[in-house]
């Protein structure tokens, strides 16, 4: 069982520094074509067969088009696309809130958190994002790699007495059935 804690403490050790050294456009690349493929591998066939069987306007068939849609986005423009269009519908929402508001003042700064985030997605994009996230999962999965071989370690140098702990539990255990007559 041991040896178990040292493979996953190596495999998050070799993942980690896949991660921090890997170039991030490659792991965009890979994660693209997982995420696009699997959408489509997913609502596609609910697609094929909503719209075969005349049941096109359902909120299923619908959702399931709009899936379809968003995979064949994500593999062939990317994430910043994507990124860059939910900055500007959400920017948009935001702005028909303001113009809509009584106090404009304090709309502007109740969702001041939101306009930032919608400019970031516009013009950093996600990648940027994902780019600092990937590299900090790398880090924590090289800091988790390194705790668990070297606590796997200590635990496999440390002698095992196994009497003193059988002796303590059967000790510690009370017969809850017996009766004194």
């Amino acid at each position: 069982m041991r040896k178990s804690y040292e493979f996953e403490g190596i495999v998050s050790l070799i993942i980690g520094i896949i991660l921090i050294f890997l170039p991030t456009t490659i792991i965009l690349n890979i994660l693209k074509f997982i995420i696009g493929g699997y959408l489509l591998l997913a609502f596609l066939p609910a697609t094929l067969i909503a719209f075969n069987t005349n049941q096109g306007k359902t909120f299923g068939a619908i959702k399931s088009l709009i899936m379809v849609i968003l995979g064949l986005v994500i593999i062939c423009f990317g994430f910043d696309f994507i990124g860059s269009i939910i900055g500007g519908i959400l920017l948009i929402v935001l702005l028909i809130d303001l113009l809509n508001s009584s106090n404009k003042s304090e709309t502007f700064k109740k969702d001041l958190v939101k306009y930032i985030i919608s400019f970031v997605l516009m013009f950093l994009g996600i990648n940027m994002l994902l780019h600092i996230g990937i590299r900090i999962i790398g880090l924590i999965l090289i800091i988790v790699g390194i705790i668990t071989i070297i606590t796997s370690n200590k635990n496999n140098n440390r002698p095992t007495n196994k009497t003193s702990s059988t002796k303590t539990i059967k000790e510690n255990v009370i017969d809850v059935d017996f009766t004194e007559e």
